[in-house]
């Protein structure tokens, strides 16, 4: 078993966290790849600043996995925390996972 493979038919429960606050949850399947998990909690998460947790569970398979992700730029102040957490990709801001 190769725990970086997804199938299209694998429910996964994955989950973003950073400072303490959970910042996007997912629960469906129809994912390609742990990479796309991975971009779509970034797109729900929103703008935060320093490391964050993902967690990703594939619950069909039986395998979970815990990555970091690094944000590189502080959210601009003055920004509402409604924008915080739209479900786009934010311009401007670099993630690294590793």
């Amino acid at each position: 078993m190769n725990t970086n493979k997804l199938s299209k038919t694998d429910q996964v429960i994955a989950t973003m966290e950073a400072n303490g606050r959970i910042l996007a949850t997912v629960c469906k399947s129809n994912f390609n790849s742990v990479q796309e998990v991975a971009k779509m909690l970034i797109a729900l998460g929103g703008k935060f600043f320093g490391l964050a947790k993902l967690t990703i569970r594939n619950k069909t398979q039986g395998w979970t996995m815990t990555m970091a992700l690094a944000s590189q730029r502080r959210p601009t102040l003055g920004t509402s925390p409604s924008s915080q957490y739209s479900a786009a990709p934010h311009r401007g801001f670099q993630y690294s996972l590793w």
